[in-house]
């Protein structure tokens, strides 16, 4: 029998709405509003330091790479606070999965989202070339690992975690997709906007299409492990360079 609706894969979900529980949901969703307002101006305060008081991490070059910014902005705000704070309300980690599992072709995608984050940014393999030799191996090597980790660390999972896995599902089961959607993007372009405007001059509209094509991903596929892959990966480039002290920085 022919399916009445041929467009159904447009609006399919590995996880539908009404399959979404949360412990209150109004609660919730308010919190996440407003510590993501409240991370705009945490953004400007971040710039202010970054630009009167820097701490770039092993003379990282670029600004993303500050203490100020890594360890303070990112890790503590964006990842702990919000973890600690969902953690006392008795989610765990499985929460964010909706079904998902380990397993052989899970890990395979997890793979090549990733090997896809890093092809985005190819063009940069001659920098990171030169930049290495400007090291001792052993240091080079270092380096590179250090600045994979802070890719996932600083935003990979915090910001996959919150703007995606916390917020948007929420605005979802209470306002439906497009407003989720919508919402939980312009919130993720409002913090990049401060540091951009005060240290690099660059603009949010890369961020914002990254943001909705990763918002549309999560909306269909619930996938949180792939899009915190394949994030980690496109940022792995510009982090990995910056901590090899290359001076070839292009600011998202």
């Amino acid at each position: 029998m022919p399916d009445p609706n041929p467009l159904r894969w447009l609006t399919r979900q590995r996880v539908p709405t009404s399959e979404l529980k949360f412990h209150d949901l109004a609660a919730e969703t308010r919190w996440l509003l407003w510590f993501c307002i409240a991370y705009v101006g945490a953004a400007f305060a971040t710039g202010f330091a970054i630009a009167h008081v820097p701490l770039p991490i092993l003379g990282a070059t670029d600004f993303l790479q500050d203490f100020w910014y890594t360890v303070v902005f990112k890790i503590s705000l964006l990842l702990l606070l919000p973890i600690w704070v969902f953690r006392r309300r008795g989610y765990r980690a499985r929460d964010l999965a909706y079904g998902w599992r380990l397993a052989p072709r899970s890990a395979a995608v997890i793979a090549v989202c990733f090997g896809i984050g890093i092809f985005i940014n190819a063009g940069r393999f001659g920098e990171l070339r030169t930049a290495w030799a400007a090291h001792a191996p052993a240091e080079a090597a270092a380096r590179v690992a250090l600045g994979v980790a802070i890719a996932f660390l600083q935003a990979g999972f915090p910001e996959e975690i919150v703007y995606r896995g916390l917020l948007q599902t929420r605005l979802e089961k209470s306002w439906g997709r497009p407003a989720a959607i919508l919402v939980s993007v312009a919130l993720f372009v409002a913090w990049h906007l401060p540091t951009r405007f005060l240290l690099a001059h660059g603009t949010g509209v890369p961020v914002g299409i990254v943001g909705l094509i990763f918002a549309i991903v999560w909306d269909r596929n619930r996938n949180l492990p792939a899009l915190i892959a394949i994030h980690g990966g496109i940022d792995s480039i510009p982090i990995v360079a910056s901590m090899l002290q290359s001076t070839a920085i292009g600011h998202r």
